[in-house]
């Protein structure tokens, strides 16, 4: 697989970076930052939101750093976590875009490196972005304290991505409240879609609480379909009965799962 790559040789140009990629974005954020680097990104994450992006947030603190003003995670995030600890500093966008900050998290740390280019790497490339994606939400995402979940969404209201419709279906779901619905789906590997209605009636996801996955990166939907449970994953699942190409939430159904 073709991938674009750059290197950065300061802790700036992987900040510059990381506001490049949040502003030219499309459909979702994923970043984990020390707190100290957070008033720098703002602006780009505010923007964001705006734009009606699905923005993932992990504010961590950084050794020998005191927390800034209280963090306005409302206007820079979607769902937000937040660690007194430290954690990776990644930044993910539109599941294409990965950038692996990881020597802003410790920059004297380790033995000598000779490599101008040591503090930052830029990968357009889906699997790295899979992989550094994986790595957060396992390592760092999970022991992290929710800190922010913006409220559930006016319906109806359709989704291209998926990961945002299992989260925000979640949030209905811990309510007690099944979701009607009707979906674009296909077959695993498949091109030919066929369209649904159903009910979801379960989700596992490990963004918001609870967390019900079966491994990190793992975002399902369950509906009950024309009297069937069928599980639902997105673009390039593999677990899953069907992938999703869209998915919209009508209404929220009363009683109980069918």
């Amino acid at each position: 697989m073709d991938y674009d790559g750059q290197l950065h040789s300061t802790p700036d140009s992987v900040l510059e970076a990381f506001r490049t990629r949040i502003r030219a974005a499309s459909e979702e954020v994923v970043l984990s930052l020390p707190v100290e680097f957070l008033p720098a990104l703002e602006s780009a994450l505010r923007g964001a939101i705006d734009r009606d992006l699905f923005v993932m947030l992990l504010v961590h603190s950084y050794t020998g750093a005191s927390d800034p003003d209280p963090v306005p995670f409302e206007d820079i995030a979607t769902v937000a976590r937040r660690t007194d600890g430290t954690g990776r500093v990644i930044c993910i966008t539109d599941k294409e875009w990965g950038i692996d900050g990881q020597r802003l998290r410790f920059p004297d740390d380790g033995p000598e490196i000779d490599d101008e280019y040591r503090f930052g790497t830029t990968i357009c490339n889906p699997l790295f972005a899979q992989a550094l994606y994986g790595y957060l939400v396992a390592d760092d995402w999970v022991v992290a304290d929710e800190a922010y979940v913006s409220p559930k969404p006016a319906l109806p209201t359709t989704y291209a991505n998926f990961r945002r419709a299992v989260i925000e279906a979640t949030l209905f779901l811990r309510d007690g409240e099944l979701l009607e619905v009707s979906a674009t789906l296909s077959e695993i590997g498949g091109e030919a879609t066929h369209e649904v209605e159903g009910t979801a009636v379960n989700a596992r996801q490990t963004v918001v609480h609870p967390i019900s996955s079966t491994f990190p990166s793992e975002h399902s939907l369950f509906l009950h379909v024309d009297g069937e449970r069928v599980s639902v994953g997105g673009r390039g699942s593999f677990l899953e009965d069907f992938e999703c190409v869209e998915i919209t939430f009508e209404r929220v159904r009363d009683g109980e799962e069918p």
